[in-house]
């Protein structure tokens, strides 16, 4: 059975230039507000088939992530390798971490959930390096198999009170993991 991942209205995030060749941020943020103040805007594709992903330098990578109330859903593997990625802060309307979401963000320092996460998906943090700890939200249910597997960096986790199921290997490699609170 072939069933879509995608389903809903989706905008591309195009990659704005300055006339000198630098990545242009405040741009960027710019077209990523107007493209989420859309009520009916489901989601958004990163570097979205135009191919400038090609043109970024080590530098000009992405560093965070502030996904507005507006977004509902993003794709599993969106920010998979943004190896400058050090903060993410996600939507309020965000129901799930999609599986290896963050996958190999080398950088991530600090990530704030939103309210509403019901569930990390499978390798959603894998390879997180950098990222120190984690509050896991009071509505999350599910904690997928390998979700922080080698976050080595990690000491702290704070599980919230609904969590019924975490899964195998879910913390694996985190060598340096002193305290997990679950209420």
């Amino acid at each position: 059975m072939n069933e879509r991942i995608f389903k809903g209205l989706y905008g591309i995030v195009l990659t704005p230039f300055k006339e000198d060749g630098r990545l242009d941020l405040d741009a960027l943020e710019k077209h990523v507000a107007r493209a989420v103040e859309s009520p009916d805007m489901t989601g958004l594709v990163v570097c979205g088939s135009t191919g400038e992903f090609s043109r970024l330098s080590y530098e000009e990578n992405l560093e965070s992530i502030t996904a507005t109330d507006g977004l509902k859903y993003i794709g599993q593997y969106a920010f998979s390798g943004c190896t400058a990625l050090k903060r993410a802060f996600l939507s309020d309307n965000l129901i799930n971490i999609e599986p290896s979401l963050f996958d190999g963000c080398k950088a991530l320092e600090k990530v704030s959930m939103g309210s509403m996460i019901e569930s990390i998906g499978e390798y959603a943090f894998y390879g997180c390096h950098s990222l120190t700890s984690i509050a896991i939200p009071d509505s999350v249910t599910n904690i997928g198999m390998y979700a922080f597997d080698s976050c080595t960096s990690l000491t702290r986790v704070t599980i919230g009170n609904s969590v019924a199921t975490i899964g195998e290997s879910a913390f694996e490699f985190c060598y340096n993991l002193t305290s997990i609170t679950i209420p």
